[in-house]
């Protein structure tokens, strides 16, 4: 029941997630919660693991198919922040579930909901940030590491909060946006893996649900990407609207249930 669960949520969200455009992050993470079935710890490492594959297929179809011209230096400045962002989350996370556990669900419930709200906000148009032309390598690095951060310590995925951020606060063209958004979401998850590898091992997970979320994020990323090409853009915000609105019901319902 677990594993099937848990993989069923998964290829969902990843489905929903890159057909829709808005990222499986938000909606595979508030799925795992509603159902419980995992510790946060293992929430976390599922998730991540979810990613990879997704990440990878992603990142070879927007490098092959980007006509446009992508800077390598805000990539490898991008990549050292996720890097370090995600070391940072990952210590913090694990300080927390050490030492604040009671109220780590909370935090995270929380957050989720605030940025549901946020990208909720933002695909109504109603969030007006003004934005910021001056682009410095500094700001990448930084910005990349709270992304990061946020991605590792919240367990999400980060596209679609990646994506408003850089394209709020930097001069970037919505071709090199979606890069640079990869290149944080696969340094982060992959820190984060070789960093639980490294320090603790993966014995504490359940290497059946591993194998099996490998599969259903190769397959279910292939179909999101065919329903993606097949779905007429002018339903696309309609569609995004719909998603949020659903997810951000189950994060609040998920949250009242703590108390």
């Amino acid at each position: 029941m677990i594993m099937f669960y848990t993989s069923l949520a998964a290829f969902l969200a990843i489905v929903v997630g890159v057909a829709s455009g808005l990222g499986p992050g938000v909606i595979i993470k508030t799925l795992f919660d509603a159902a419980n079935f995992h510790s946060i710890t293992e929430i976390s490492f599922y998730i991540s693991v979810a990613f990879l594959p997704m990440v990878g297929i992603l990142s070879y179809r927007r490098f092959h198919n980007n006509k446009s011209p992508v800077d390598i230096s805000r990539m490898a400045v991008a990549a050292v922040g996720a890097v370090a962002g995600a070391v940072l989350g990952e210590y913090l996370l694990e300080y927390v579930v050490l030492h604040l556990s009671t109220i780590l669900k909370g935090i995270q419930a929380s957050s989720l909901i605030i940025i549901l709200v946020l990208l909720y906000l933002d695909e109504l148009k109603i969030l007006k940030i003004k934005e910021s032309k001056i682009e410095t390598k500094p700001k990448v690095l930084i910005l990349s590491m709270f992304l990061s951060l946020t991605i590792v310590f919240l367990s999400v995925g980060g596209r679609g909060l990646n994506l408003a951020a850089y394209l709020t606060f930097f001069p970037y063209d919505k071709n090199e946006a979606p890069v640079l958004s990869l290149v944080i979401i696969f340094f982060a998850q992959i820190t984060k893996i070789t960093k639980i590898f490294v320090t603790t091992g993966f014995g504490q997970f359940d290497g059946k649900i591993v194998i099996l979320l490998i599969i259903v994020s190769t397959v279910g990323t292939l179909i999101g990407i065919v329903l993606n090409n097949k779905i007429p853009k002018k339903y696309n915000h309609s569609l995004s609207i719909g998603i949020l609105s659903v997810i951000l019901v189950l994060a609040i319902v998920n949250l009242v249930r703590l108390f």
